[in-house]
């Protein structure tokens, strides 16, 4: 009940679901050919809060920023044969995983598909949107009239040295794709340099600077 009283009128939820940017190249072992979508970090959990949390806010007070109809076209074209395992997958010996997964993508998101699915999918699903959608600069965003905002983040995450020799760490969570170089002074207020310090993988390239597909806890803070 008062959850529900506390969810009435201008209450927003706004569901992120993030994933390892990695995941949309090839692998740093090159296990694989391109993007993997199977065992998607966060889409099983999406699906499940908005089903449990949607009727206290209402569809319209609800956004939901996911890669759920990319992953699901994936999983469908990856999951059709053998070949179309060894194609995207790198194996053909995971079509049955692949197939179970599909299926269970389905069953978890049911409710979100019917409703229309994910308001920013594919590469929308960026940190730059999610600020955005927060201040109200997206066509589907919160309005101005807001009384509170649930904003559930699911995602990998981490955090690293914030530079050399200091014991402050900047804390992040992954999306799958990276902010436009267009908004890249979205990082002035994050010292990301510190993450060269720690990549495991300094060589692996993703064909932009790696901090672009991170948001980090202190760029929230530019949404007010």
């Amino acid at each position: 009940a008062q959850l529900h009283a506390n969810s009435d009128g201008d209450a927003w939820m706004i569901l992120v679901g993030g994933e390892h940017g990695g995941r949309m190249r090839p692998d740093y072992e090159g296990t694989r050919p391109g993007p993997y979508l199977a065992g998607h970090c966060s889409l099983h959990w999406i699906g499940r809060v908005y089903s449990r949390l949607v009727r206290f806010f209402g569809r319209d007070k609800v956004i939901v920023i996911a890669q759920l109809q990319e992953t699901l076209q994936w999983l469908r074209e990856a999951s059709k044969d053998e070949e179309s395992a060894q194609r995207l997958a790198g194996r053909s010996a995971l079509l049955p995983m692949l197939q179970q997964q599909l299926s269970e993508l389905l069953e978890s998101c049911a409710d979100l598909i019917a409703d229309g699915g994910a308001h920013y999918d594919g590469p929308e699903v960026n940190p730059a949107t999610v600020l955005e959608v927060l201040r109200g600069e997206r066509p589907r965003s919160i309005s101005s009239r807001v009384r509170s905002v649930l904003l559930l983040l699911v995602s990998h995450g981490h955090a690293h040295p914030a530079g050399p020799g200091t014991s402050h760490h900047e804390w992040y969570m992954h999306l799958p794709y990276p902010v436009p170089e267009s908004d890249a002074t979205l990082y002035d207020v994050v010292s990301h340099q510190g993450f060269h310090e720690v990549d495991p993988h300094p060589d692996w390239d993703w064909g932009a600077p790696k901090h672009r597909w991170r948001l980090y806890l202190q760029m929230l803070f530019q949404a007010y």
